[in-house]
């Protein structure tokens, strides 16, 4: 009888705890369960991810949630105390830290949670209702008995009870009916509230945290623009660094709608649409942003800019050439116009002259000292110059470059200058960059390879020898390396050894390798 009783008492007990958290439905309860919905989110394959509450808190459709739904979505559904389902346009902020996520549901006369601006009193009771289709008499309900800060602005709450794991993410409400919070997970016996105010910490900006950056990431559903249409322009700039052309596309193509009389997504997005190779598609926003632009002259020059660049890629040497001549006597020259004028000359095979022209204008035109702006337009002459056997002055123009950039150049500058001066019998001064480019890349056969051909040439065949074998050692199969180390093997007497490498490289398909052995060793 004993046990009974006290079975029954446990019984009792667990019973008790397990409601505590029950209270009677609110008031305002019918009014605010309007604006909460079911949140579906899915994956890339169509397969369902996770359902819970979320609700709305703008009129245009801006809604938050619980972020552990999101994450991992590539598609979300909200659906309304009605059965209407809608989809989730973009998410529009996030962080994982305090688990709420902000985004925009495609939907029109929503309706919308008042959101209080205070903080909660210490002792005030709440109450968590989460979408639920089903009537109802009680509610999940708590009393604050606890609050931190969260960044000097918000509060996080404590509750008296755990109101269990089912109501996780739903909007908490005071007395009044006013939104004041997120339900979080429970810790232990108690329930904790995130500041509904902590929204405003949810955007998306030009120049964000990493930790935003991460939390965003690890949703794939579309991301939306900042706030402000100035943000936006440079949100978009950036993207367009780094985002893929599908992700930017959607990005540009958000822009416009948002900003539909902005000139400057439409020339972005041309911009895009040249790139894709999408022409005709290109012409219809350029002369989108030519109408919109305030300043028709500059949007001209930029739109022809871009026209003359899509000609280029379309072949039409001529026409662009035209079109960039038309701009540079209409009294828009500029360096880089210049720059792709004397590449079309060199495309056309035209003069030494022609292609030189445009160059010099471009560098004169920066004036004197030069500036570190001016660096490739001296690149680009001393390449040219290279390639009409000019080789001395080819030299200068690299050398004035390396100046230009303080002397921060890769291996591929030493080798292509080494090059040069191979050509210029500037032996000495080969041998140096040459072996500058080795040491910047050690793990380039090719470098080596070419350095044991200039210590040939400079009569350093010992090094020449120790380059053959660092080059094989990287690649076997190299046949300038078994040849060159042939002929400097017979330079040293070792005929043996030199016949060895020779046929080696001539195993290799090397035809030079046996005019040498036919010279060197019958």
């Amino acid at each position: 009888m004993k046990r009974k009783f006290f079975l029954f008492l446990i019984l009792q007990f667990l019973f008790l705890v397990s409601h505590a958290q029950q209270a009677p439905l609110p008031k305002f309860a019918s009014k605010v369960q309007k604006a909460i919905v079911q949140l579906t989110t899915f994956d890339k394959d169509g397969n369902q991810l996770h359902t819970g509450t979320a609700f709305y808190v703008g009129e245009n459709g801006e809604a938050l949630a619980d972020y552990a739904l999101m994450k991992d979505a590539c598609k979300a559904t909200v659906t309304d105390q009605s059965g209407k389902t809608a989809e989730v346009d973009c998410i529009k902020g996030a962080d994982d830290t305090y688990s709420m996520v902000r985004f925009l549901v495609n939907t029109k006369g929503n309706a919308v949670l008042t959101v209080s601006t205070t903080a909660v009193a210490q002792g005030a009771a709440v109450y968590a209702l989460p979408f639920t289709q089903q009537k109802s008499k009680v509610c999940a309900s708590g009393t604050v008995v606890e609050t931190s800060p969260v960044k000097d602005q918000y509060s996080y709450y404590a509750l008296s009870a755990n109101l269990g794991a089912e109501v996780v993410g739903a909007p908490v409400f005071n007395e009044s009916g006013e939104l004041v919070g997120i339900l979080q997970s429970a810790v232990g016996g108690k329930s904790y509230v995130m500041d509904i105010r902590f929204r405003e910490e949810l955007k998306i900006s030009a120049f964000m945290p990493t930790s935003t950056v991460m939390a965003l990431s690890g949703i794939n559903i579309v991301k939306g623009l900042p706030d402000t249409k100035e943000e936006a322009l440079v949100y978009t700039y950036f993207k367009s660094q780094s985002a893929s052309n599908a992700e930017y596309s959607e990005l540009i193509d958000r822009f416009i709608r948002t900003y539909p009389d902005n000139a400057e997504g439409y020339y972005r997005r041309a911009t895009l649409r040249a790139d894709l190779r999408q022409y005709d598609e290109a012409e219809a926003d350029l002369r989108q942003y030519e109408s919109l632009s305030e300043n028709k002259d500059a949007a001209s020059v930029y739109a022809s800019t871009l026209r003359a660049q899509i000609l280029t890629v379309q072949g039409k040497v001529d026409d662009a050439l035209a079109l960039y001549e038309r701009l540079c006597n209409e009294g828009h020259q500029s360096p880089g116009i210049l720059y792709a004028m004397s590449t079309l000359h060199e495309a056309r095979s035209d003069s030494l002259s022609d292609i030189l022209s445009p160059l010099d204008t471009a560098i004169a035109s920066f004036g004197t000292p030069l500036p570190r702006e001016a660096a490739n337009y001296v690149l680009r002459r001393g390449q040219v110059l290279a390639n009409n056997g000019k080789y001395r002055e080819a030299v200068l123009d690299y050398n004035q470059y390396a100046y230009l950039v303080n002397s921060k150049v890769n291996a591929r500058f030493y080798y292509e200058r080494s090059q040069i001066e191979v050509n210029a019998r500037m032996y000495q001064q080969a041998y140096d960059d040459i072996t500058s480019a080795v040491s910047a890349a050690p793990s380039d056969v090719v470098y080596r390879v070419e350095k044991a051909a200039i210590c040939l040439r400079v009569n350093q065949v010992a090094e020449c020898i120790e380059a053959c074998q660092a080059a094989l050692a990287l690649d076997p199969n190299q046949p300038d390396a078994h040849r060159i180390l042939g002929y400097a093997q017979i330079q040293q007497g070792d005929k043996a050894a030199a016949r060895q490498s020779l046929q080696r490289a001539i195993d290799l398909g090397d035809e030079n390798a046996k005019t040498i052995m036919d010279a060197y060793l019958k």
